[in-house]
């Protein structure tokens, strides 16, 4: 048994007046990246980095969904009409009258083929040279009802239609109205929404079940400097385990021993 009149040997850097950690060597606590909470969050940030599929997943996989669907979902707003006529001797007036006309493409069509060119959208909409002109389109099709003004306005005017008046046009392009205006806020509110469900609660779920939260309770750090190194440094990142199957946690920061 120790004698209790023999004081204890002393520690080095350790005080028997405080509860402070030793100070380590070029480390100041006083500067700003010297705080534990800076620190704690600069290892998880850390972590993040050295993952390449957690950085492609969290910014290039969204970078790549909204480019993909710019593409299959372009702007229609100089997109021309596709109007389908069909190849021989009898369609050469309506070609040439449509022809003429600013918006309107011509596409051949054969009768036996029609209803699949209109199914599978090649073209919008089928006249066929009658007296006067039938026009065979699919009305539940918004660019074919598009399609059905246009052409019967450029035939109308071709067959001399008196204009009692022109409009005078104002094109307005109003923020809000493109698939793009709703769909990046969307992938912005749901990347929110994940991180804060995977990068937070699921992080602190498992670092309970693995008992990572008892090593860092034990740490020589104040608990409210590791609870708000949690959300500060998961962000922008949703905690993911490692190459090793096992889930990072700064256990063994700089900040533990400051």
């Amino acid at each position: 048994m120790s004698d209790p009149n023999v004081d204890p040997p002393v520690v080095s850097g350790f005080s028997r007046t405080s509860l402070d950690p030793p100070v380590v060597s070029g480390f100041s606590r006083t500067s700003f990246t010297g705080r534990p909470l800076v620190q704690l969050t600069l290892a998880r940030m850390r972590e993040f980095i050295r993952e390449p599929e957690a950085v492609f997943w969290t910014f290039g996989f969204p970078i790549v969904v909204s480019l993909a669907l710019a593409l299959a979902f372009p702007s229609r707003a100089d997109r021309p009409v596709a109007v389908g006529l069909y190849p021989g001797a009898a369609t050469e007036s309506l070609r040439s009258t449509l022809k003429g006309s600013h918006g309107i493409t011509i596409r051949d069509v054969r009768p036996d083929d029609e209803r699949r060119a209109l199914r599978e959208g090649e073209v919008n909409i089928v006249v066929v040279p009658t007296t006067p002109p039938t026009y065979r389109f699919d009305p539940a099709r918004e660019e074919s009802r598009l399609a059905r003004a246009v052409v019967d306005d450029a035939l109308k005017r071709a067959a001399g239609r008196p204009e009692p008046w022109t409009a005078q046009e104002q094109p307005q392009e109003v923020a809000g109205s493109r698939y793009i205006d709703w769909f990046i806020p969307g992938l912005i509110g749901m990347g929110i929404m994940t991180n804060g469900m995977w990068g937070i609660a699921f992080g602190i779920v498992q670092a309970r079940m693995r008992k990572l939260l008892k090593q860092l309770m034990a740490s020589p750090m104040r608990r409210s400097r590791s609870e708000r190194s949690v959300p500060a440094g998961s962000s922008t990142r949703s905690n993911s385990p490692d190459r090793s199957g096992r889930w990072s946690w700064p256990t063994r920061s700089r900040a533990a021993v400051a």
